[in-house]
């Protein structure tokens, strides 16, 4: 939050302004996020796994994933994606992952899908 406030000064001189600031300390929640095609899903389990499956924690209508393909493990402030012995694998930059800690901007391929892998800000 951004407060400007305007008070004149007579310690000043016409056309002189006083500038002061002061930064204030938020509590903020670091929630990990996964971006399928566009649309944020916010991870709220410290395992959360991916796959084509109804019981996957995100289901994602794609053949070429396994029922549960992968899941990221997220400890409050690292995260890790875990291949779950997945038929076509997760890459991680092109390379084949069993396991791999991961950062915000991170992208997991698994099927025919991308998966962006962010970390947002909110307050408490």
């Amino acid at each position: 939050m951004l407060e400007i406030t305007l008070a004149a000064s007579s310690g000043l001189v016409l056309g002189q302004l006083e500038v002061s600031s002061e930064a204030k300390k938020l509590d903020v929640a670091w929630i990990p996020v996964l971006e399928v095609s566009g649309v944020k899903h916010e991870l709220s389990k410290s395992r959360t796994t991916v796959g084509r499956d109804s019981t996957a924690d995100l289901q994602i209508g794609d053949n070429g994933l396994s029922r549960k393909h992968f899941e990221i493990l997220w400890d409050g402030s690292r995260a890790a994606v875990r291949d779950l012995g997945s038929t076509n694998g997760t890459t991680v930059a092109g390379k084949k992952v069993d396991q791999l800690t991961i950062s915000a901007g991170t992208v997991i391929s698994a099927g025919r899908t991308d998966f962006l892998f962010n970390v947002i800000a909110r307050s408490k």
